[in-house]
């Protein structure tokens, strides 16, 4: 899932990298204007991520659920009158199934805000590198 979250944030780099030389030599207000561009080429990107993340977070949770629901289909076509010991067995099977699932998901979640965090201040870095040889030809 890193992978796929690194992907807008490398390009996004690389946009900005090819961006800034470019404008730096036609004169301070060019060189400003490049600079706001960039931020709002990141700012775009980091958007697009999210919704990214967001959508494929929405299906990982609708296909767990999905088997989740197949799995207490057949346990119960497999089963139909299960004694107290085999229904108590299941459902602790499927919790934590469940707590698994949401641990994943939590993990997921802080990897993708500290991804974001740290194309942040990355950004905001080369931002103020930007700025400062606008300012210091």
């Amino acid at each position: 899932m890193f992978r796929k979250l690194s992907v807008p944030l490398v390009v996004t780099a690389l946009a900005l990298a090819a961006a800034m030389p470019a404008a730096a030599g036609n004169g301070k207000a060019d060189c400003m204007k490049a600079a706001a561009e960039a931020k709002q080429t990141f700012v775009t990107s980091q958007k697009a991520a999210l919704k990214q993340f967001l959508t494929t977070r929405k299906a990982q949770r609708q296909a767990f659920f999905a088997a989740r629901k197949a799995a207490r289909t057949a346990f119960e076509a497999q089963s139909p009158a299960p004694t107290e010991a085999q229904r108590e067995a299941f459902n602790a099977q499927q919790k934590a199934a469940h707590e698994a699932f949401r641990t994943q998901q939590k993990a997921g979640w802080r990897a993708f805000v500290a991804s974001r965090k740290a194309a942040a201040a990355a950004f905001r870095q080369q931002q103020e590198a930007a700025k400062q040889a606008c300012t210091n030809p």
